[in-house]
């Protein structure tokens, strides 16, 4: 019985960590997307030629360690940062912060590798939040399906 016990403890224990550590990785995409508003603006005022020149390079490298943190390689922080870069949902950043982190936080929790998923469905994303408020479970539920419809 104690081990019955001790191994439903430990499954809901890991359960909690997982999760945890999904809406910390939200966190830091979404610190990622305001990054690419300030680094957008910064380069328009003082514009870089040459690699420097690229935004996903400042996401990089002003969040890369903390996505690696959690086990990411390069490889997958280059890849969250590329595709943050080249999506776009509002004009409103603060939208895309919620949008972004949402489906990272998707992605997470689904298991999926954010190199083998297809490319943003940025109409679908954008149809979620405007059908239901942010934080709410039909939002969360029509991000999540968006995800695990483009395994």
């Amino acid at each position: 019985m104690k081990r019955i016990l001790g191994l439903a403890l430990f499954c809901l224990c890991t359960g909690v960590y997982g999760a945890d550590q999904c809406t910390e990785r939200a966190k830091i995409i979404g610190s990622m997307v305001i990054t690419k508003k300030l680094t957008i603006e910064s380069l328009k005022e003082k514009p870089v030629s040459g690699p420097m020149g690229e935004v996903w390079r400042y996401l990089v490298y002003v969040n890369g360690r903390n996505l690696a943190q959690f086990g990411d390689d390069r490889e997958h922080v280059v890849a969250v940062a590329k595709l943050i870069e080249q999506n776009s949902f509002s004009e409103d950043w603060r939208i895309d912060v919620l949008i972004f982190s949402e489906y990272f936080q998707s992605v997470c929790e689904t298991g999926s590798d954010i190199l083998k998923i297809p490319p943003i469905d940025v109409k679908g994303m954008s149809d979620c939040f405007g059908e239901s408020p942010p934080g709410k479970d039909n939002y969360k539920q029509c991000i999540r399906e968006l995800v695990i419809n483009a395994k």
